[in-house]
Formats: C-alpha cells, sequence, structure tokens
C-alpha cells in the first residue's frame, strides 16, 4: 500500500495578533523524517523545520522565531503560529521521508484578515486638460496597515497595448504619499503626476499591497480626444 500524507485544511484564516494550528498527517507506520516548508505565492519554496526521527531542526530564518512552534509523532505534524502578522500570509507544505522516497501533502493556504480593512478612494480630476499638458491624479487610503507596512502602486491599463501594467512603486521621486490622522484614524494620500506624453485612452488605478492582500483603487480614466483631454470617474470598486 502506498503511503499517503493528507493536510486536512486547504485553506485556514487567521487575525493578525492570533494564533492558529497548521496540522499534517500521514498513513505510514515508520517516518524517517518530517518536514515543512513555506511558499509565498510566485517566490521560491523555503523549509521552515525538519526533523530526522526525534531531532528537529529550525532553519536558520526561524531560529529566533519564538511565535512558531513545531510538534510531532508517530503519523501527526504540526506548526504552531501564535501572534500572527502579515508576513505568515503564504502556503504550507508539508511532507515525509520514507524509504528514501518523499510524499508532499496538498498543502494549506494561510489567509491573514487585518482587523481594519483599507479602503482606496480615486478622485476624480474635474478640469479640461490638453493632450501634452501633465496631469496630477489623487487617491485616498483609509485604514491602518499590518505590521509589516504596506506598498504603493500605480497601475495603468491601455486597452490597445499589451505592455500595461505597473508604472510606480514607492520610492518614485514622481510620486508623493503623505499620512495624516483623521478623527483617530490613519489616511494615506497620494498624488501620481501623469507625464506629458499622453496621447491614448488610459486608466490608472491607485492600488496597495497590504496584509498579503492586493487593493485596487476605483479608477480614474484619461480620455484624449483631439486636442483635448478629457478626465473621467470609472466606477470600479475594490
Amino acid at each position: 500500500m502506498i503511503p499517503s500524507v493528507f493536510q486536512p485544511n486547504v485553506s485556514i484564516t487567521a487575525s493578525v495578533g492570533g494564533s492558529v494550528i497548521l496540522e499534517c498527517h500521514t498513513t505510514a507506520d515508520l517516518v524517517v523524517a518530517w518536514f515543512w516548508l513555506k511558499q509565498i505565492p510566485g517566490q521560491k519554496l523555503n523549509p521552515i523545520v525538519s526533523t530526522y526521527y526525534q531531532e528537529i531542526k529550525l532553519q536558520e530564518e526561524f531560529l529566533n522565531e519564538s511565535r512558531l512552534q513545531f510538534k510531532v509523532d508517530d503519523k501527526k505534524s504540526a506548526l504552531i503560529f501564535t501572534e500572527i502578522n502579515s508576513r505568515d500570509a503564504a502556503y504550507y507544505h508539508c511532507g515525509v521521508l520514507l524509504y528514501e522516497k518523499l510524499y508532499f501533502g496538498g498543502g494549506t493556504y494561510l489567509t491573514v484578515n487585518d482587523a481594519k480593512p483599507v479602503k482606496i478612494i480615486q478622485h476624480p480630476v474635474l478640469d479640461l486638460h490638453h493632450v501634452g499638458d501633465s496631469v496630477n491624479l489623487h487617491c485616498t487610503i483609509f485604514g491602518e496597515s499590518c505590521s509589516g507596512g504596506q506598498s504603493v502602486y500605480w497601475l495603468r491599463y491601455k486597452p490597445r497595448e499589451s505592455h500595461s501594467g505597473i508604472i510606480y512603486t514607492d520610492g518614485d521621486r514622481k510620486d508623493q504619499c503623505e499620512t495624516i490622522s483623521v478623527t483617530g484614524s490613519t489616511v494615506q494620500s497620494c498624488v501620481h503626476k501623469v507625464p506629458k506624453s499622453l496621447a491614448s485612452d488610459e486608466i490608472y488605478f491607485c492600488s496597495v499591497v497590504t496584509c498579503g492582500k492586493l487593493i485596487v483603487g476605483n479608477g480614474t480614466k484619461l480620455i484624449a480626444d483631439g486636442k483635448a483631454c478629457f478626465i473621467a470617474h470609472i466606477p470600479i470598486y475594490s
């Protein structure tokens, strides 16, 4: 009989500051080694912990991670997280070594929820601009970021071009973001300056990555019509 490895939860959700247990089971009678790996989507697998019989070895990155515990018995192992933060959001893969062969479970994705959701509002530009003018686009980000912080991006979409995508990330000198406090809440106000090269219809989205999620604003569309450029506010909500 071929042994199996299974992780009972395909996905599990936890809140910032909370705790969670990720379980892994096997039908095998004799497990030589257990191991757990972490994978942030789009990145390579990162080993967390392994055992060889009863000897437990944490990888260097996690040696001083007091929030993480590992437990194991003959047919079950578990990762226990406490004081969860946004950096914990990832896939967690469990595996065992049996008779010189590796067997993996299906993986568990840990979603981390922030107690204060983030909302993005993009403000309409009401003035008429001419093709060749620069245009300032504004967005306001409401809500506090997780302990891992947040990153602001501006996305540009051109309907008739294939190379649309990210045009700005944090640190671009043409853009400015400032954080203010309004009635006890954190508000971030950002401005993106569209250069003078506007010659076709474009849609700009203010976006933020925080708490393991990408949140996209409601969009501002620049419409080029002859010598004039009209600004439209389009209702696409995050």
